[in-house]
């Protein structure tokens, strides 16, 4: 995924992404995942690892929905109502080779 801070500024900011994936019922299933983290604005292609295998491939059935939540941290940081977060290029590939992009 591709993001990009609009406005944020701060010495030595970081960003840690991590997501949630959600049944009908936005009820969380647990899926482990690995957030990633994007320093100063530097590198804006981030990659978030989650294990979908044999005793959770069930659940993932039911996936309706992904929640991305992003923690802002650094030295001196102001946010204002004209700051944003955009997403472009989000991707899902699987260690077999399947993948799409939204």
């Amino acid at each position: 995924m591709d993001i990009q801070l609009g406005g944020a500024q701060g010495s030595n900011t970081t960003v840690t992404v991590s997501v949630k994936v959600y049944n009908e019922e936005d009820e969380e299933i647990n899926i482990k995942s690995y957030p990633a983290v994007m320093q100063n604005g530097k590198n804006n292609q981030l990659e978030i690892k989650m294990e979908v295998g044999a005793t959770n491939v069930e659940a993932m059935k039911s996936a309706k929905h992904l929640g991305f939540n992003f923690l802002l941290e650094g030295k001196n940081v102001n946010l204002n109502q004209s700051d944003y977060i955009s997403i472009n290029k989000l991707k899902f590939k699987t260690t077999n080779g399947i993948s799409w992009s939204l």
